[in-house]
């Protein structure tokens, strides 16, 4: 058959399960690096499905983890997208300061570049919006 084959289209986003408790008297014991890990993603998968103001502060808690200077910068990122889309003048003027520090904190690093694009095209969206209505 000289037809070509379609991509199977992708499943349908499914909604994120509330995180378990711990059982009572039990502490969960996940190495710190892994526990850091978890909230980066569940933060950035709560910013992408357009829960900013969820997805805050796991990214902060994040931010605040123990992994390397790299995926800390891209933890940092992800914080500047869900400010920038949470909040206000004040948040806005946060999230511009976090992509600032991601930037120093890796400035040659090949994965924060796609992050802040993102970020840049939302703020420069966001001031047009801001500067239309003036």
């Amino acid at each position: 058959s000289s037809r070509p084959r379609r991509a199977p289209s992708p499943p349908p986003a499914l909604p994120l399960p509330p995180a378990a408790p711990c059982p009572p008297g039990r502490r969960a014991r996940v190495p710190r690096a892994t526990r850091t890990a978890m909230l980066r993603t569940r933060g950035e998968l709560l910013r992408a499905q357009g829960q900013p103001a969820a997805a805050v502060p796991l990214l902060r808690a994040a931010v605040r983890g123990h992994e390397p200077y790299w995926l800390r910068a891209i933890g940092m990122a992800l914080l500047a997208q869900a400010l920038l889309r949470a909040g206000g003048d004040a948040a806005v003027a946060e999230a511009v300061r976090w992509a600032a520090r991601a930037r120093r904190l890796d400035p040659h690093g090949p994965l924060l570049p796609r992050h802040l694009r993102s970020f840049e095209a939302a703020l420069a969206e966001r001031r047009a919006s801001a500067a239309a209505i003036r």
